[in-house]
């Protein structure tokens, strides 16, 4: 038999940006989890079946975890700019103006075999 239960996550974020974080685990979390900003802190509420509600945590705290390591080497600026804007992605000199490599060589810029 279910249990119904209803659990509340408060999560306090202090070495990135609170707002930044919730916006990011948002979208995965519609329809399963509620959520607010309650100054640097990430408030959810779940409710439903104890089964639900502990899938539905463990996914959060999974994707809680993710978005706070991106966003934290972001601000650090650990994470660069993509390629193309002035930053440090991957040379793609030996490309065609397709996008295509060029002759003898594959997607990696490899020699092809």
């Amino acid at each position: 038999m279910a249990v119904k239960v209803r659990c509340t996550l408060v999560v306090p974020v202090v070495d990135a940006d609170p707002e930044a974080i919730f916006e990011a685990v948002q979208i995965d979390n519609a329809g399963y989890a509620e959520g607010r900003l309650e100054g640097g802190r990430l408030v959810f509420e779940v409710e439903g079946d104890d089964a639900r509600v502990r899938a539905t945590l463990n996914d959060l705290i999974v994707c809680l975890r993710n978005a706070m390591d991106v966003v934290t080497q972001f601000d650090r600026g650990a994470m660069g700019t993509r390629s193309g804007a002035g930053g440090d992605g991957p040379d793609r000199s030996d490309q065609e103006e397709d996008g295509d490599p060029g002759e003898g060589q594959d997607r990696t810029g490899d020699a092809a075999p």
